[in-house]
């Protein structure tokens, strides 16, 4: 399993006159749909993959309906779900309204099982390197008279 990166350079933001700094960026290949990953799943449970969708979407349903309810949820192996926020501060606990709550978010937490597996095996590609070697294979083809 591959994943590939490239390095790009950002300044601070808010401070245009700061040194550049460079940085490992991730550089997706594609993306896996709920169909994908239903059609990976579905012979391994030995059921549909229609059937699967519906209990995938049957559990994001569920989830949702439980941080509503203010609570968190906790898959264990998988992830844990909560609600958080974000808002302007008050000068005191009084002075503070619910006006002042900007925007909510759901924070998704990987277990540490997840995370492990999705960091086993992980191979880092750096895309400046791929093109390096695609321009020396050119110069040779194009030495080789091909």
């Amino acid at each position: 399993m591959s994943v590939f990166y490239k390095v790009v350079g950002r300044k601070r933001p808010g401070d245009p006159d700061s040194p550049m700094k460079y940085y490992a960026t991730q550089k997706m290949t594609g993306q896996a749909t709920l169909n994908d990953v239903c059609d990976y799943i579905a012979p391994r449970a030995g059921r549909s993959a229609g059937s699967v969708k519906t209990i995938i979407e049957d559990c994001a349903t569920a989830i949702a309906e439980s941080l509503a309810s203010g609570e968190t949820v906790t898959l264990d192996g998988f992830a844990s779900f909560k609600v958080t926020f974000k808002s302007k501060g008050a000068v005191s606990r009084e002075d503070f309204m619910k006006s002042l709550i900007e925007r909510v978010h759901v924070r998704m937490r990987p277990k540490k099982n997840l995370k492990n597996a999705a960091e086993q095996g992980v191979k880092l590609i750096s895309i400046h390197t791929l093109a390096k070697k695609e321009d020396t294979s050119e110069e040779l083809d194009e030495g080789m008279g091909v």
